[in-house]
């Protein structure tokens, strides 16, 4: 069976790019804190036995202009690293390094990360994937071969299967688009309804397949439906923003194993305590050829 470890490329660099690895620099005072740490957690993955044999996507974030058109709030409370000029001379040397390990990188122009991996997933041909990320989005995407890591602020990793969704969510995998839309996601600005009991909307959520099903059910002389009712705009936009599109014409850019354009970069970077590491590194990474060509 060939199995697909798929990254989340920003959200392993915001992972690591904190505290004091944001001023970490080389001799020539040259930022390389976020290239260090997205390195080290990917070795670290790439170490554990459930990975050796996969192969590895990283998928990159663009600008969802058409998000923004939806909902200007958007994200709105997140810091911008794109206007972090260090951090993102830094995404560019971790694109290379990524390469010469021949790993597979993709993108969508003006497109997130978690829509590129729906379309990619939906694409591709592995026997299972497994999407290492904290975005709930992701969770919308569990199925029998489909699994989401995620890591908790203490350092926990969780393993969300099909199950571990529905226990979260209180509702069937195939309603959690429709439940979230109306609990919102405050990481991502969108609002949630509110004074109305979880166990009233997951009630109402289970019987639905749309908003539409769900506005034909309400109640309105009961008060926490009639909220719903007062939302279900809220709720439309929080759908169409958050329900992840399967069908983009996202780019593929494979890996070619280039060890010496590897370690090039680790020297000018002068990370050390990887390079003593090299040949173990290197053969950790030979093993991923690349499913996709």
């Amino acid at each position: 069976m060939k199995g697909c470890l798929i990254i989340d490329g920003m959200y392993m660099v915001c992972k690591t790019y904190q505290g004091p690895m944001r001023f970490f620099t080389n001799s020539k005072k040259e930022l390389t804190g976020a290239i260090y740490g997205f390195l080290r957690s990917l070795i670290a993955l790439k170490k554990k036995e459930e990975f050796q044999y996969s192969d590895i996507v990283v998928a990159w974030d663009r600008p969802p202009e058409h998000k923004y058109n939806i909902l200007p709030e958007y994200k709105s409370g997140r810091v911008k690293h794109s206007e972090d000029k260090g951090l993102m001379k830094q995404i560019k040397s971790i694109e290379v390094i990524l390469t010469s390990l021949g790993v597979i990188q993709v993108y969508c122009d003006k497109q997130e990360a978690d829509d590129v991996v729906a379309s990619f997933i939906k694409k591709s041909e592995y026997d299972y994937y497994v999407i290492y990320s904290t975005d709930m989005d992701y969770l919308q995407l569990v199925t029998d071969n489909v699994v989401v890591l995620s890591t908790k602020s203490n350092g926990d990793v969780v393993s969300y299967d099909i199950s571990a969704v529905e226990s979260q969510f209180n509702v069937s995998i195939d309603k959690v688009s429709l439940y979230r839309a109306f609990r919102g996601d405050k990481s991502d600005g969108l609002p949630g309804v509110k004074y109305v009991k979880d166990k009233i909307l997951c009630e109402l959520v289970q019987k639905c397949t749309t908003i539409d099903d769900m506005e034909g059910l309400l109640d309105l002389k009961i008060k926490s439906h009639l909220k719903i009712k007062d939302f279900l705009d809220s709720a439309r936009k929080n759908l169409e923003i958050a329900e992840l599109q399967e069908d983009l014409n996202y780019t593929v850019v494979d890996g070619v194993l280039n060890f010496e354009c590897f370690e090039e970069k680790l020297q000018q970077c002068e990370f050390k305590s990887i390079l003593k590491s090299l040949d173990k590194i290197k053969g950790l990474f030979v093993s991923n050829q690349g499913f996709l060509k």
